[in-house]
Protein backbone atom coordinates (compact mmCIF):
# COMPACT_ATOMS: atom_id res chain seq x y z
CA UNK A 1 0.00 0.00 0.00
CA UNK A 2 1.78 3.39 -1.06
CA UNK A 3 2.23 5.67 1.60
CA UNK A 4 0.98 8.81 -0.71
CA UNK A 5 -2.51 9.42 -2.47
CA UNK A 6 -3.55 11.37 -5.66
CA UNK A 7 -4.02 14.65 -4.99
CA UNK A 8 -1.53 14.55 -1.93
CA UNK A 9 1.19 17.28 -2.01
CA UNK A 10 4.74 16.82 -1.11
CA UNK A 11 7.73 18.67 -0.40
CA UNK A 12 10.99 17.61 -1.05
CA UNK A 13 14.41 18.67 1.55
CA UNK A 14 17.25 18.14 0.60
CA UNK A 15 19.04 15.29 -2.33
CA UNK A 16 16.44 12.51 -2.44
CA UNK A 17 18.48 10.75 -4.91
CA UNK A 18 15.11 10.64 -6.79
CA UNK A 19 15.94 11.37 -10.61
CA UNK A 20 14.40 15.23 -11.44
CA UNK A 21 12.56 15.25 -8.00
CA UNK A 22 14.20 18.42 -6.48
CA UNK A 23 13.79 20.27 -3.28
CA UNK A 24 10.03 21.58 -3.01
CA UNK A 25 6.95 21.19 -4.16
CA UNK A 26 5.14 18.79 -5.89
CA UNK A 27 1.24 17.26 -5.89
CA UNK A 28 0.62 13.49 -6.77
CA UNK A 29 -1.13 13.33 -9.99
CA UNK A 30 -2.42 9.85 -9.90
CA UNK A 31 -0.97 6.64 -9.37
CA UNK A 32 -0.39 3.85 -11.84
CA UNK A 33 1.54 0.71 -13.11
CA UNK A 34 4.15 0.23 -15.26
CA UNK A 35 6.08 -2.45 -15.84
CA UNK A 36 3.83 -4.64 -13.18
CA UNK A 37 4.61 -2.28 -10.71
CA UNK A 38 2.99 0.28 -9.00
CA UNK A 39 4.07 4.34 -10.20
CA UNK A 40 3.93 7.95 -8.39
CA UNK A 41 3.27 10.87 -11.05
CA UNK A 42 4.46 14.07 -10.11
CA UNK A 43 3.00 17.56 -11.37
CA UNK A 44 3.27 21.20 -9.69
CA UNK A 45 1.27 21.89 -7.34
CA UNK A 46 -1.04 23.86 -9.36
CA UNK A 47 -0.10 21.65 -13.27
CA UNK A 48 -1.43 19.29 -14.75
CA UNK A 49 1.41 17.94 -16.85
CA UNK A 50 3.51 15.03 -15.42
CA UNK A 51 7.04 16.08 -14.74
CA UNK A 52 8.46 12.72 -13.64
CA UNK A 53 7.30 9.25 -12.78
CA UNK A 54 9.40 7.03 -9.98
CA UNK A 55 7.89 3.85 -8.50
CA UNK A 56 6.95 3.60 -4.90
CA UNK A 57 9.42 1.29 -3.44
CA UNK A 58 11.87 4.21 -4.32
CA UNK A 59 9.54 7.42 -3.03
CA UNK A 60 8.26 5.50 0.08
CA UNK A 61 11.16 4.93 1.79
CA UNK A 62 12.17 8.76 1.84
CA UNK A 63 8.53 9.95 3.16
CA UNK A 64 9.11 11.32 6.64
CA UNK A 65 7.43 13.51 9.73
CA UNK A 66 7.77 16.57 9.41
CA UNK A 67 9.72 16.74 13.09
CA UNK A 68 12.15 14.13 11.92
CA UNK A 69 15.73 15.88 12.23
CA UNK A 70 17.00 14.18 8.70
CA UNK A 71 17.42 17.11 6.01
CA UNK A 72 16.83 14.12 3.36
CA UNK A 73 13.54 13.50 3.48
CA UNK A 74 9.79 13.92 1.72
CA UNK A 75 6.80 14.98 4.01
CA UNK A 76 3.62 15.17 3.37
CA UNK A 77 1.70 18.31 3.96
CA UNK A 78 -1.30 18.70 6.25
CA UNK A 79 -4.46 18.63 4.36
CA UNK A 80 -5.68 22.01 5.32
CA UNK A 81 -2.36 23.39 3.35
CA UNK A 82 -4.11 21.93 0.12
CA UNK A 83 -7.00 24.15 0.42
CA UNK A 84 -7.27 27.00 -2.20
CA UNK A 85 -7.99 30.21 -0.06
CA UNK A 86 -11.43 31.31 0.47
CA UNK A 87 -12.71 34.74 -1.01
CA UNK A 88 -15.89 36.39 0.12
CA UNK A 89 -18.00 37.35 -2.94
CA UNK A 90 -20.32 40.54 -2.55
Amino acid sequence: MPKLQPGDIIEVFGWCMLNKLDPGKYRISKIGTEYGKTVYSFTKPKGTKVIIRHYTDNVDPWVKDADNPDLNKIVKTPAWCNQPPQRNKP
